[in-house]
């Protein structure tokens, strides 16, 4: 698989995990069913561990990373 293939699913991955787990604290009206801070206290480290680029697909290319 091609550097650009690898960002692009990784993108996708990226955005893709913290929507599914935020599904279910939302009612079928949209509304949030539980409190904002542990929403976020929930959602917030799963981003952050989902952000951050795995070495496997940084631009080999670039000595600087």
């Amino acid at each position: 698989m091609n550097f650009t293939l690898k960002t692009i699913l990784y993108g996708i991955l990226v955005w893709l995990v913290p929507f599914l787990i935020a599904i279910p604290f939302y009612s079928p009206e949209g509304t949030l069913l539980v409190d904002v801070p542990n929403f976020k206290s929930i959602i917030v480290p799963i981003f952050e561990s989902n952000y951050n680029m795995p070495p496997n697909i940084k631009n080999k290319s670039n000595p600087a990373h």
